[in-house]
């Protein structure tokens, strides 16, 4: 859901109702911040199209802590010895891993 100008969004957990904020190089949830744009240390994405269905984005982390190279959220569908995706945060590629698709429900 867009919460700010030009395309800045948190990324909030339905399950928690928590914002979903990097920690290093992971994934963590925490109370969003509720500002209007985000808090671009903690909770502000981009969401950037890839691809050329139209439906189809990877969430580019805004705010990099001075790194240069963006960094996006990434899921890994099963990794050995965990039950289920594991979501974290990796350098923006073109892996299938960080691309989502959008779709809304009714």
């Amino acid at each position: 859901m867009p919460n700010g100008p030009a395309g800045t969004y948190e990324v909030t957990s339905q399950a928690t109702g928590q914002c979903v904020v990097p920690c290093r190089s992971a994934l963590r949830q925490t109370a969003c911040s509720g500002s209007v744009p985000p808090d671009s240390v903690n909770d502000e994405w981009t969401l950037q199209p890839v691809g050329t269905t139209g439906n189809q984005y990877r969430f580019v982390l805004t705010y990099t802590l001075g790194n240069p190279t963006p960094a996006c959220i990434q899921v890994n569908p099963q990794p050995n010895g965990y039950p289920g995706p594991l979501f974290n945060l990796a350098y923006c590629s073109s892996s299938t891993a960080q691309i989502l698709t959008l779709s809304t429900t009714p």
